[in-house]
Order: structure tokens, then C-alpha cells, then sequence
């Protein structure tokens, strides 16, 4: 009926979607927005991998929020950040590492008693 867009991911992770519509009259409206795609094989996602504009965001998997103590480590093990977020796949964590030297970093998580690790790269 030509009311219905459908969007299928090719992979999991963030992107923007720009739609344009417009009627018989030639009249066109457009919108962006983000889109996520989380593994449901994984609890939790760090993205983007590598941090290119300086912001870490965290998800869940879960749509019921967890509050996750987070620990970002540099590569000499030494803690940079550490704090305790709200967290869910609709509502992420976000950390500011602009100021933060690029390199390797290292993500310990810790929620409903798992402790959960990823690495991540600050470009």
C-alpha cells in the first residue's frame, strides 16, 4: 500500500538513516535518525569500536535497566574512568574520551554479578 518502509541490518552497530518522502503533489519531507543493531548473542556493547568522535556509548541487551559499574583501563592497566550507570538497550551509557589519549583501552563491566570485558580503540 506504500505506507510501510522496512529496514533490514547487513550488521550490528550504529548508523544514521536519512528518509525522504514525498506525495503526488511533488511535496517532499525529510528526517535522520539513528538506528542500533545489538547482538543478541552478547550482554553488552561498547560502540563505536574504534571511538572516533571522542564518545563511548555502553548498551544492554536487556530492555530492563541495569546498573552497571564501568572501568576503562588504558593500555598500562591504570584506571581512567570509573563510574555506575543506569543502563539498557534503550537507554546507553555515554563517556566523553576526547580527552583521553587514542590507543587501547579496556571496558570492565560489571552487573547482576557477572563481570564482562571488551576492548576498545580511541582513535
Amino acid at each position: 500500500n506504500g505506507n510501510t518502509f522496512n529496514i533490514y541490518s547487513l550488521k550490528y552497530g550504529n548508523t544514521k538513516v536519512s528518509v525522504t518522502a514525498s506525495d503526488k503533489a511533488g511535496e517532499r519531507v525529510q528526517t535522520e535518525f539513528d538506528i542500533v543493531v545489538l547482538n543478541p548473542e552478547k550482554e553488552v556493547t561498547c560502540y563505536p569500536n574504534p571511538v572516533t568522535d571522542g564518545t563511548l556509548y555502553i548498551r544492554t541487551s536487556s530492555l530492563e535497566t541495569h546498573n552497571v559499574e564501568v572501568i576503562l583501563s588504558n593500555a598500562n592497566g591504570s584506571t581512567v574512568h570509573e563510574n555506575n550507570y543506569q543502563i539498557s538497550a534503550i537507554q546507553p551509557a555515554s563517556i566523553d574520551m576526547s580527552a583521553m589519549a587514542a590507543g587501547a583501552y579496556t571496558v570492565t563491566m560489571k552487573f547482576d554479578s557477572k563481570t564482562i570485558t571488551e576492548n576498545i580503540v580511541k582513535l
